[in-house]
């Protein structure tokens, strides 16, 4: 289900170029991937390849035409262009950057209970690191620690997320769990913004993308698109459930909605919807 576009509180001005159409923010770990393969074999959307481009996160200085033809060669007449860096949402400078290369293109943002998130994200980081991340317990600990260390607001910010020392994983979890914030963010320059929640991708994928895909272009064939299997969304070896986590990780989850429980009551509102019981944050 989509939960929402805001109106632009940003005065309209020429965009330099009108790249990408779409833009699939975020957030990581709330099945970007999947949707981002499901849209590629659809006729009426061009996704970048690869999906997740650093453009706006590192390469922008290479110029939107550079950006272009390199991710989107593929392109063909009459297909929206749909870049799913899954990063953008929480790196502050992002947003006006995505602005400036194309001031009518749609966002699109997937969000998911922060205790899934950010056990999933830790999982994601062991796995692609064994041996080099901290154990969970230590590395939401860490996290908390460093909160807003790593909200980025200018390119000069923007270090390597690897410590100098013995190579460990920064974790930046909180930062990429505060929806509200980040969201508001967006709405202040972009009129459509759609909203979406992993639990319905999760609940029937198939009726989560014919949704996504008539929000993003009204007429597009979303029959094609139902014919798709959709990847399998959960990628980590560990039980990712927030049961699962609460029961092996009270005090961390505890220090999460510490943290987070307001972020979540503002998304909840932005949607019209009670998350803290929906997500059990009132426990």
């Amino acid at each position: 289900m989509f939960y929402g576009s805001s109106g632009s509180s940003v005065s309209a001005k020429q965009a330099r170029t009108g790249v990408p159409d779409v833009a699939i923010v975020g957030a990581p770990r709330c099945g970007t991937t999947s949707i981002a393969d499901a849209l590629s074999k659809h006729p009426s959307f061009c996704v970048a390849q690869p999906k997740e481009p650093f453009f706006f996160e590192r390469d922008y200085f290479r110029g939107t035409n550079w950006y272009e033809k390199k991710f989107f060669k593929h392109w063909q007449q009459g297909q929206l262009m749909i870049d799913a860096r899954a990063f953008n949402l929480w790196i502050k400078y992002c947003a006006p950057r995505i602005y400036e290369a194309n001031a009518s293109c749609m966002i699109v943002i997937i969000v998911r209970d922060p205790i899934e998130q950010m056990f999933s994200m830790w999982s994601h980081m062991d796995a692609m690191r064994p041996g080099r991340v901290r154990p969970f317990p230590r590395a939401v600990a860490y996290a908390a620690d460093h909160y807003r260390m790593f909200n980025f607001r200018y390119e000069e910010e923007y270090v390597p997320f690897m410590d100098p020392k013995g190579g460990t994983y920064k974790p930046f979890f909180f930062e990429c769990c505060e929806y509200a914030s980040n969201i508001t963010r967006f709405k202040q320059y972009f009129s459509q913004v759609g909203i979406f929640l992993y639990d319905d991708l999760v609940e029937n994928p198939e009726r989560f993308m014919g949704n996504l895909t008539r929000w993003v272009k009204p007429r597009a064939p979303d029959v094609v698109l139902w014919k798709i299997p959709v990847k399998k969304l959960n990628t980590s070896s560990q039980d990712t459930s927030s049961s699962s986590i609460r029961e092996r990780f009270p005090e961390e989850v505890h220090m999460i909605t510490i943290r987070l429980r307001d972020e979540v009551k503002r998304l909840g509102k932005m949607i019209d919807i009670d998350l803290i019981e929906k997500w059990g944050w009132d426990v």
